[in-house]
């Protein structure tokens, strides 16, 4: 069975190969994606556009660390994740934190929501303690 935590990985995954379809396809047809420079991409299909730019220009193997710190599920079929995420090496700091809006159509978990921040000083020194 799918869970919240399954769509997170294939969207870790598909980041970390670099493969634009793979990680629009976790999102929502009409999902909403707010980067952590304030772009927002509407839409899977601009999800996926945004992404191959991303991955083809800048991505030069930088892999996806994502880290859930706060877990809620709000129904049988939506759940929220807090996550503490960073960018480049395998151990790579937190610099960021995202939230996930997770919704179950069938089967299947999809992303619905993404807002991405950047973390101000003190959240690096908290989040990138060795417990994570």
């Amino acid at each position: 069975m799918d869970t919240p935590e399954a769509c997170l990985d294939r969207i870790r995954d598909a980041w970390n190969n670099a493969d634009a379809e793979a990680y629009g396809a976790e999102f929502e047809e009409d999902a909403t994606y707010v980067a952590w420079s304030g772009e927002l991409q509407h839409g899977r299909q601009r999800i996926v556009e945004g992404h191959a730019e991303i991955f083809s220009k800048w991505l030069d193997g930088k892999k996806m660390r994502v880290t859930p710190i706060r877990k809620v599920q709000l129904s049988e079929t939506s759940a929220v994740f807090t996550t503490v995420g960073g960018l480049g090496a395998e151990d790579t700091p937190h610099d960021k934190f995202q939230t996930f809006t997770f919704v179950r159509r069938g089967q299947r978990w999809f992303c619905t929501a993404y807002q991405n921040t950047k973390m101000d000083e003190s959240a690096k020194v908290m989040f990138n303690a060795p417990h994570l």
